[in-house]
């Protein structure tokens, strides 16, 4: 799975991982989410992170939202599961799910609709709500944005940005898109058959544009990691 990979990723930090398919990011994303165990080696937070208490939101590629749900009820999920045995009352749960669904940009109209009813758009924009409702420490994000179209993507990365602006979580998000790396995080950690080979800083006041063209520092940061992989896997 991983060939001597080492990382220390700092609180608060926000950092893109890139690679060519198969070479170990969405196994490292399952791996901070204590979903995948390590067959060797050793995971540390500090502090301690309790992934079953919700300290951990991970968004995934899809929207994966529960289909007879509401978009209030897909949200209020986690926060279901986190205060079992305490019965929470659906109007704190609803209260809570609202919250979050307004903080995304989900208009309320839009709050009782099932997951059908609603955009690719607004889907992934509730699956953030949710990755969110339990205040996590650590937020991390599989590729959420690749289905979706450039404009969409770019607004939703520009969401992601603002969100962490507001309360500096650490996030780690998982791409294939150079260009939405560079444009969303502090570092870029490039990854090569299970080891990262390559950390590229960019050093870039936040809120970032919503496309990096005309901005001669982030393009060349793009064209820098495009080279690392091009090296890494020639044609």
């Amino acid at each position: 799975m991983f060939d001597n990979l080492s990382v220390t990723i700092s609180s608060g930090e926000m950092v893109a991982v890139v690679g060519k398919s198969g070479c170990g990011k969405t196994s490292l994303l399952r791996v901070l989410a204590g979903l995948q165990p390590l067959q060797a080696g050793r995971l540390q937070f500090d502090p301690p992170l309790e992934p079953q208490r919700g300290t951990v939101g991970y968004v995934f590629q899809n929207a994966a939202l529960l289909p007879w749900r509401s978009a209030w009820q897909n949200v209020a999920l986690p926060l279901e599961l986190i205060t079992r045995g305490r019965r929470a009352r659906r109007a704190e749960l609803r209260r809570q799910a609202y919250r979050w669904l307004d903080r995304v940009g989900l208009a309320e109209a839009d709050h009782q609709k099932k997951p059908h009813q609603l955009s690719g758009g607004m889907q992934m924009r509730v699956s953030i709500a949710r990755a969110l409702c339990t205040d996590p420490t650590l937020l991390l994000l599989d590729e959420p944005f690749a289905a979706l179209d450039d404009v969409l993507r770019a607004r939703l990365g520009q969401l992601v940005q603002q969100l962490w602006m507001q309360q500096s979580r650490t996030v780690v998000l998982v791409t294939h898109n150079i260009a939405e790396a560079v444009l969303n995080s502090q570092r870029v950690l490039v990854m090569n058959e299970g080891r990262i080979t390559s950390e590229i800083t960019v050093d870039r006041p936040y809120p970032r544009p919503t496309s990096i063209a005309g901005d001669r520092y982030l393009l060349g940061r793009v064209a820098q990691i495009t080279e690392i992989l091009e090296k890494a896997d020639p044609v």
